[in-house]
């Protein structure tokens, strides 16, 4: 059961290996935070989409990566120097209890 409570912020580089671990991380917390399947599955492919525009070859900077969830309510944010619009979601989660 997730915490009803919790703040996660991760920082990647925007190269390619650099954000390879991005999506297993976004799949992970999903899971955890109880996000029903297809949503998780949809929010996933948001992340992804927004990541491949911030990557950048050999930049020096990072993408950031940020999961709040303050009880039913889950909020992502995904923001990096070279994407064009910072990525936001703001979720209702299932209560677990």
């Amino acid at each position: 059961m997730a915490l009803p409570i919790f703040h996660f912020k991760a920082s990647l580089p925007t190269d390619r290996h650099g954000l390879e671990p991005l999506t297993p991380l976004v799949k992970e917390i999903l899971r955890y935070s109880g996000l029903p399947e297809t949503e998780a599955k949809t929010i996933t492919a948001e992340i992804e989409n927004a990541a491949t525009k911030a990557e950048s070859p050999g930049a020096s900077d990072n993408v950031t990566i940020t999961f709040d969830k303050d009880g039913s309510q889950l909020t992502i944010s995904l923001e990096a120097p070279h994407l064009p619009v910072p990525y936001r979601t703001e979720r209702r989660v299932p209560d677990a209890s």
